[in-house]
């Protein structure tokens, strides 16, 4: 499947999968944080998981507060990938201390 066919995929999926209101909500938070819906929708679902598995009460607070520290994680992540200045060793450091759970309870 081609990149165009693909991202022309997954836009229709959220079309069809979502309400009109919704998107247009998903659309502006990802607008705010200046980062691609599907990356939104990604560090949602890692954010619900990883509170699911570390067992966090799951309040407004908790998921808004790890959300906003996953999608900053995401985006190092994706600077750290396409810096190729920086050593794969330290890349794997850095990821290393991101996916630190203890270390996401710090930021918040």
């Amino acid at each position: 499947m081609s990149k165009t066919k693909t991202n022309k995929t997954k836009s229709a999926e959220l079309k069809t999968r979502c309400y009109p209101k919704f998107k247009a909500k998903i659309e502006r938070i990802s607008e705010k944080n200046h980062i691609p819906v599907s990356n939104f929708i990604l560090s949602a679902i890692e954010t619900y998981i990883s509170l699911q598995e570390n067992q966090v009460y799951m309040s407004y607070g908790n998921f808004s507060n790890t959300l906003s520290y996953t999608i900053a994680k995401n985006k190092i992540y994706n600077i750290i990938s396409l810096d190729p200045n920086i050593p794969d060793s330290t890349k794997e450091k850095i990821r290393k201390e991101l996916d630190n759970f203890d270390f996401c309870k710090l930021y918040h």
